[in-house]
Order: C-alpha cells, then sequence, then structure tokens
C-alpha cells in the first residue's frame, strides 16, 4: 500500500507503469515525469492532459489523481520527500505543472539521474532541490486547494481511506471519528472530491489490486482479499466494470506491453552500439 505520511527528512523514488489512481492526498511533497499517455492528471481540480513528457509538482495535502483511458505502457519516475529535505530557497506554496518537456533534456536527465542515485542521500537531495528549483521557475503554477471546513473533513476522510481502505472502512465510521454527521461528511466530501464516498473507497481498491496484477504475480483471489473485498465474484465484476477487462486480461496485457517495451530499449540499444 502506498505510504500518504513520511518522516521528517524522509525520500523515495520509484518508476512504474501509469496506472489510474483516484483522488487523493498526503503529508509530503510528490513530483512525477510521465511519459505521454492517452488520459488525465487531475490537481485541485485542474486537468492536465499528458499529451507530452510532463512533471507535475505536488505540494502537500493538494488533492490529485490519475486517469488512464487507452492502457498503453507508459512510465513515470516520482520522487517523494518531506519539505525538511528542501533549501531555504526553495518553499513551496503550490502546486506545479511543466509540459512539453524534451525526454532527451535536461530535467528529463535530472530526474533518471535522481532515480538512479536514489540510495545517496546527500546527492539525491541535491538533485530533488534541482529538480524543484527547475519546475518552480519554469513551470505553470496550480493553484492550492481552498482550507475551508469541508475541505479539512474532506482531507481528513481522504486520510482514514487511504489509510484503511483494505479493511472494512464506512461513512458512519469515518463521521463518527471526525466528530461530525454521516450527512455532513458525504456532502463535503462529494464537493471537494467530485465523487462519492463509497465510490471512491471502490477506486481505491480497484487502483490497488490493478497495481498488484501489474507488479505481482499474487493471485487474483490472493489480491481480491488484500484489497479489502470480501467475495471473489463481486470483486471480478466491479473490476471489469472500471477496465473492462478481467483481472486476468488486465495482466496479460500489462505484461505483454512491458516485454515489448524491453524489446525495444533492447533493440535500441544495440544499435547504438553498432
Amino acid at each position: 500500500m502506498e505510504n500518504f505520511k513520511m518522516k521528517a527528512g524522509e525520500t523515495s523514488a520509484e518508476t512504474k507503469t501509469v496506472f489510474s489512481y483516484p483522488i487523493h492526498t498526503h503529508t509530503y511533497c510528490e513530483m512525477t515525469l510521465y511519459s505521454p499517455f492517452d488520459g488525465n492528471i487531475s490537481v485541485n481540480n485542474q486537468d492536465i492532459s499528458p499529451d507530452t513528457v510532463t512533471a507535475i509538482l505536488v505540494n502537500p495535502f493538494d488533492f490529485h489523481k490519475i486517469d488512464v483511458k487507452n492502457d498503453c505502457g507508459a512510465k513515470y519516475i516520482k520522487i517523494s520527500f518531506d519539505e525538511g529535505c528542501l533549501a531555504k530557497g526553495n518553499v513551496l506554496e503550490t502546486s506545479f505543472r511543466l509540459d512539453g518537456i524534451n525526454p532527451n533534456g535536461f530535467l528529463a536527465s535530472l530526474f533518471a539521474e535522481a532515480y538512479a542515485h536514489r540510495d545517496e542521500k546527500v546527492y539525491f537531495k541535491s538533485l530533488i532541490n534541482a529538480i524543484v528549483c527547475r519546475i518552480s521557475t519554469d513551470g505553470e503554477k496550480i493553484s492550492s486547494a481552498s482550507v475551508t471546513g469541508g475541505y479539512k473533513a474532506a482531507s481528513e476522510a481522504v486520510k482514514m481511506i487511504n489509510e484503511n481502505f483494505c479493511s472494512c472502512i464506512t461513512l458512519q465510521s469515518v463521521a463518527k471519528s471526525l466528530y461530525i454527521t454521516p450527512q455532513y461528511l458525504s456532502q463535503v466530501f462529494k464537493s471537494e472530491t467530485g465523487m462519492g464516498f463509497a465510490e471512491y473507497v471502490v477506486r481505491m481498491r480497484l487502483g490497488k489490486a490493478a497495481a498488484l496484477l501489474a507488479e505481482t504475480s499474487d493471485s487474483v483471489t490472493d489480491i481480491c482479499f488484500l484489497c479489502g473485498y470480501k467475495n471473489l465474484s463481486h470483486f471480478l465484476r466491479s473490476f471489469k466494470r472500471e477496465y473492462g477487462l478481467s483481472p486476468n486480461t488486465y495482466r496479460k496485457n500489462v505484461k505483454a506491453k512491458d516485454k515489448i517495451a524491453a524489446r525495444n530499449n533492447l533493440n535500441r540499444a544495440l544499435i547504438k552500439n553498432i
């Protein structure tokens, strides 16, 4: 499960295939370099079409999500870090977007270099600061979410779901934990996230299932129960309704695309060395 909190000064980096992920928020900064894909990235209800190589820098607590329409095996490099990693001059007051990035240019190479040296803490943090400086200087600001009472309630509810969606979590239990009524939580959750409470939980579970199908060899049955479903038939129906494919077919398609991408990368490397 993705972590939505980080310790002071903590960092991480990963590269994976782009997949749909429901709206969420977390307590740390996140910047991601996306290769082009057919779909949409949304930050604070502002939609971004990744028709070119695109970098997104998300400020803590800003809502964001990814919708992939046609799975094409596109990749991303994601770097997550606590704000304590930033130099004094790098103060993030909002999220940023930067489109039309040259895949062989300076910023893309910085992301690749940071991922390659993610275990070298001092050098990694210097690269993080260089990337933040570049995106915040050349990029376009994305307005931060307004911090209202409704936003705070929805944000807290989202964090609780993010940390517990694989277990039994309900609108009533979350509302009780936040000392508000289920009716009020339902209203502000829909207003702030654009979807109902139950729909969000389902999206989180299915998004996690899709990631496990793509990245592990766990059985469909195991993934079903790992993601909070109690009934395999219900899971299979929900997954096909969301992705248009059965879990097994989805996995085969992702694996096939990964093999093609790996073969193409090998061919390019061989040609380069001739």
